[in-house]
């Protein structure tokens, strides 16, 4: 029998890397993301915190138009899902809206406002 070198873990890790198929020279962008993606989860396992969440940005259109909704639907004393039935949508789609959640296609946003009972660029009052 041959004698088998001890190595320690350095010289493991190069001759496994000598090995290994050779990486491409760029990394896609969901390569980028999920190893982002792993090390965060490691970090935040080491720690015990949890990765930040994504802070909505308060000029995004969707949330300012949701706020308006809401606040049109409060002020007529309609519940959403009245306010759904009302605009022949899915409730959880108006509440998707008021969060800010959905991307309103403009037939939704006409049907909100005749339900609403206001003009569809009243809706839009908020968005500059």
């Amino acid at each position: 029998m041959g004698h088998v070198p001890i190595l320690d873990s350095h010289q493991r890790l190069k001759s496994e890397s000598l090995l290994a198929p050779a990486t491409p020279a760029r990394e896609s962008s969901w390569a980028q993301k999920e190893r982002y993606r792993t090390l965060e989860a490691v970090k935040s396992k080491a720690t015990g915190a949890r990765p930040e969440a994504k802070r909505p940005n308060p000029k995004d259109p969707r949330l300012l138009f949701g706020r308006r909704v809401r606040q049109l639907r409060i002020e007529q004393g309609l519940s959403q899902e009245r306010l759904a039935e009302l605009s022949s949508l899915h409730r959880n789609y108006v509440g998707g809206v008021e969060r800010g959640e959905r991307n309103v296609g403009l037939l939704n946003v006409v049907k909100l406002a005749h339900a609403l009972r206001v003009r569809p660029m009243n809706l839009l009052d908020l968005i500059a």
